[in-house]
């Protein structure tokens, strides 16, 4: 039989194309005669496609590896919200009325805890409040004879409408509280995905040149594909870092950088000496056109 070539169009004309010999022999034609040459085909394989796979799945691919954070769990959700600041401001608010209408406060501290587990007990223990407070605690003060209110019983029942009402603020505070924990937690996960790739081997040749030679070289040369690059490698440096961090790479703060990121100080100290090098390569390299500016910004 007469070998045959065929084609696979690639998709990119640039890619390496590589050829693999495929055998369409049958067994009826085996069998037929065995001596025949054998029927092959040629295909086309995107080894470019193959290898670049390979690469994103190894880690010496990256500059900062993409890193997938834990889901948060229940635990984890109820501690960050009751943490924060505006619902022990509300808190504050609530138990310092509660001492004024109950001569036990702490009951009520025990019922808000539960809140945090399930905000909608927050309605409940409300109405408990304003319908029956004494279902909580005895109310602060006495009564003499059953008929005549000590002070405090009557600031305690003066304060119980209000004390409904600031419970019933406190559940919704934790309420929003959780939804910007949630919040938090979906955007740094979305951020942290984003790898920084390695610089090429070519640019961090550069990169370790003194800069007088660097200069020279790179007067004598077009410099578009590597001033691309370098600005999508500080583009995916603005996409990685948080606010904070970002002020911590410009002032060069390691240690920071370092407990924000959960690295080594040495690599804490690589990302911010690599970030200088290569923002000060890009603003510098001689090139006919004017450069477009690349910032590193203070929002995440």
């Amino acid at each position: 039989m007469e070998k045959q070539d065929q084609k696979i169009k690639s998709h990119h004309e640039n890619e390496t194309i590589q050829y693999a010999e495929v055998l369409i022999n049958s067994k009826s034609n085996e069998n037929k005669n065995p001596h025949k040459e054998e029927n092959v085909q040629y295909i086309e394989i995107n080894k470019n496609h193959y290898e670049n796979k390979v690469q994103e799945k190894n880690p010496a691919y990256f500059f900062i590896a993409p890193k997938e954070l834990d889901p948060l769990t229940p635990n984890q959700l109820i501690k960050k919200a009751a943490s924060d600041i505006s619902v022990q401001e509300q808190k504050r608010g609530v138990m310092h009325l509660a001492k004024t209408v109950f001569a036990n406060p702490s009951q009520l501290d025990s019922k808000l805890k539960q809140i945090n587990d399930d905000v909608t007990l927050g309605k409940v223990l409300s109405n408990t409040v304003q319908n029956s407070p004494e279902a909580i605690s005895e109310l602060a003060g006495s009564k003499i004879f059953g008929i005549i209110k000590s002070p405090k019983r009557r600031a305690a029942e003066k304060h119980i409408s209000q004390l409904s009402q600031e419970i019933e603020k406190y559940a919704d505070t934790v309420e929003d509280s959780m939804k910007r924990v949630i919040k938090h937690h979906n955007a740094k996960n979305k951020r942290l995905v984003q790898p920084v790739k390695m610089l090429s081997v070519e640019t961090q040749r550069i990169l370790d040149l003194p800069k007088d030679l660097r200069n020279e070289i790179l007067q004598n040369q077009d410099n578009s594909k590597l001033k691309s690059e370098l600005a999508s490698f500080l583009h995916q440096m603005n996409c990685r870092f948080s606010r904070e961090e970002k002020i911590m790479l410009k002032a060069g703060n390691c240690k920071m950088l370092a407990g924000s990121m959960e690295i080594s100080k040495e690599k804490a100290e690589n990302i911010i000496n690599t970030f200088h090098d290569v923002k000060d390569l890009y603003y510098n390299i001689p090139i006919d056109k004017t450069p477009y500016k690349i910032e590193i910004s203070q929002t995440s």
